[in-house]
């Protein structure tokens, strides 16, 4: 999933258009194109003295809660208003703040947050039942 878009899961999971071969397809084809992109590196070109800065290079990564696999349905939760049943979904979550820590009455089959690090209380809450979590970035 971490060639994926947060973005474009929600979409297909919006226009209920995700199929697993789809899904896969499109993966490998990100991973294939992310390959070749992360191979590439292109020299900083420098033409006078005032152009030398340190800046840092940062590069967001997603994290990763439990190394499980799983597959289902997803649900997109837009709010907290809006959710009906999670039972046996794989839940999208923009924010991982604990307004959203009643998801876990559910029995669901993981959780992908768009914010949130390795030490936000959903990844902390995946950890603490075993559930497979990411943070997109």
């Amino acid at each position: 999933m971490s060639n994926m878009d947060i973005t474009e899961l929600i979409e297909l999971a919006q226009e209920r258009k995700l199929v697993n071969s789809d899904l896969r397809q499109k993966l490998n084809q990100r991973k294939e194109s992310n390959q070749i992109s992360n191979s590439i590196r292109l020299p900083q070109v420098l033409y006078e003295l005032s152009g030398v800065q340190v800046i840092p290079f940062q590069i967001a990564q997603p994290n990763f809660i439990t190394t499980k696999t799983v597959e289902g349905d997803l649900y997109y939760a837009k709010s907290v208003k809006e959710i009906k049943t999670l039972a046996d979904k794989i839940v999208l979550i923009e924010n991982a703040d604990p307004g959203f820590d009643f998801i876990f009455n559910y029995p669901i089959k993981g959780l992908i947050t768009k914010y949130g690090g390795s030490n936000s209380h959903m990844a902390i809450r995946c950890a603490e039942f075993g559930l497979p979590g990411c943070r997109q970035l």
